[in-house]
């Protein structure tokens, strides 16, 4: 990925503090952030490929921006940032795929909004390359609570899986295209995790599958759920948006967070 991208993480102080925000508290949040990140990156990767390092930081505004580098021997390594950013995206929307996430990843999401509302008033997670915006508050506290809870359910085979269809909307690159006549199809690699889903593409305009193969886009249409799984069987495509990166780089950063993190959980 472009060293100019980078996802920041800015936190708002409550009145009581003249609107500051508690530095053990941004610590904290800081630190579950960081987990978020290397749990994303072994979900994308199977193993650690990145280091994040501290691409800026702002006292004045509780803000940190961080940035991705790959690990010397890993250049071919997915990029974590597309995880976290598509599996932030799914838990605010209460997708399906937010089921299929890993469950330290949803604790950890979880964790950055406890205490909204008592401990700072609000926030946001930004991605700097697609101007994805993700708001720390009740809302995403109580969504991430939910997708805990059912993945927590499955497990032990109390939550069925969704047999049916829906309308969504799914991040992923086109790798497969085939509108051969009698064939018009196409698979979808996702960008969390990169498991692939089979696509019918006959309701698509043709411009935007030839703008959108072989590059990151944002797939929209009917979604057929077979309930085997929380990720659908097929997507009838309908629509497609290609997602663009060229940013200009970075100039400079501080510091690194030498990854791997302790799994400490009890540091909320």
């Amino acid at each position: 990925m472009s060293e100019g991208d980078w996802l920041t993480l800015t936190l708002h102080g409550l009145d009581a503090f003249n609107k500051d925000v508690d530095g053990e508290v941004f610590a904290r949040k800081l630190f579950k952030f960081m987990q978020g990140l290397a749990a994303a990156d072994e979900a994308a990767n199977g193993k650690r490929r990145h280091k994040f390092l501290i691409a800026d930081l702002k006292k004045n505004t509780a803000t940190a921006a961080v940035r991705e580098q790959t690990v010397v021997g890993f250049e071919e390594a997915e990029s974590s940032f597309n995880f976290y950013e598509d599996g932030l995206s799914a838990i605010y929307e209460d997708a399906a795929r937010a089921r299929d996430l890993p469950h330290k990843f949803v604790k950890y999401v979880l964790d950055i909004n406890k205490d909204v509302g008592a401990d700072f008033v609000r926030g946001e997670i930004k991605r700097q390359s697609t101007g994805k915006v993700i708001h720390i508050d009740e809302f995403l506290e109580q969504r991430a609570r939910k997708v805990l809870d059912d993945i927590n359910r499955r497990t032990t085979g109390a939550l069925p899986l969704y047999r049916g269809i829906a309308h969504g909307q799914f991040d992923g690159v086109l790798q497969v295209l085939d509108s051969r006549e009698g064939q018009d199809r196409a698979v979808l690699v996702l960008t969390a995790g990169g498991k692939q889903v089979s696509c019918a593409i006959s309701q698509a305009p043709e411009e935007q599958l030839r703008a959108a193969w072989k590059r990151r886009c944002l797939v929209y249409g009917v979604a057929h759920y077979n309930g085997e799984s929380g990720l659908p069987a097929r997507i009838d495509i309908t629509h497609v948006e290609p997602i663009d990166h060229d940013v200009p780089p970075i100039t400079q950063w501080k510091g690194a967070f030498d990854l791997p993190l302790p799994d400490d959980d009890n540091w909320n």
